[in-house]
């Protein structure tokens, strides 16, 4: 504790249910598509308890995609939109707290590929479009809806070739990482 402070002791007590549900169908032996739902929820935390906010956020989650897996290729694409709402922060300026909270939504794209042109070497490789915006979300009073949520970048992407080779039965795994992150603000 720090000298001169009383020290507040926090209670904090709630549950929620969170499930999924889901749907996969194989339209031949090497493609396949999906769709799912789930909700979740997400408690306060720590910073949130001790500002007094306890909202408890909840996430809408409506996923569906398309499989692809074949000798040499996988392939994986999904579609996908969340809901956020409940959502609060507490952001600790000079000037004193200042209490954020209201929703989001996110709609977004990922694909996904590994190819394997030999046993030695794999490129996997994934790409995400992502677009998340404040809904009915205040700081300070002021409404940010529209904005984008922040530390989310709109594209991502990263690269990963891999050599496998087989040197008399030790089998070392030779990777590297190219990675891409777009704009994104805190």
């Amino acid at each position: 504790s720090v000298p001169g402070t009383t020290p507040t002791p926090i209670d904090y007590s709630d549950d929620k249910w969170s499930y999924t549900a889901g749907a996969n169908y194989d339209v031949t032996n090497q493609v396949g598509v999906f769709a799912r739902y789930s909700k979740g929820h997400a408690f306060p935390q720590f910073d949130n308890l001790r500002s007094g906010v306890t909202d408890v956020s909840t996430v809408d989650t409506y996923e569906g995609g398309l499989k692809v897996s074949m000798p040499m290729v996988n392939f994986y694409s999904t579609v996908f939109h969340n809901e956020f709402t409940g959502l609060s922060s507490v952001q600790f300026t000079p000037g004193g707290n200042i209490i954020q909270n209201g929703g989001a939504k996110a709609t977004g794209v990922e694909l996904e590929a590994s190819l394997r042109p030999v046993d030695w070497f794999t490129l996997d490789g994934n790409l995400t479009y992502l677009d998340a915006t404040y809904d009915n979300f205040f700081s300070a009073g002021v409404d940010q809806s529209g904005n984008r949520v922040q530390r989310q970048p709109r594209w991502q992407w990263r690269i990963m070739p891999s050599l496998n080779p087989d040197f008399g039965g030790f089998q070392p795994k030779i990777y590297a990482s190219l990675q891409y992150y777009g704009d994104r603000f805190s």
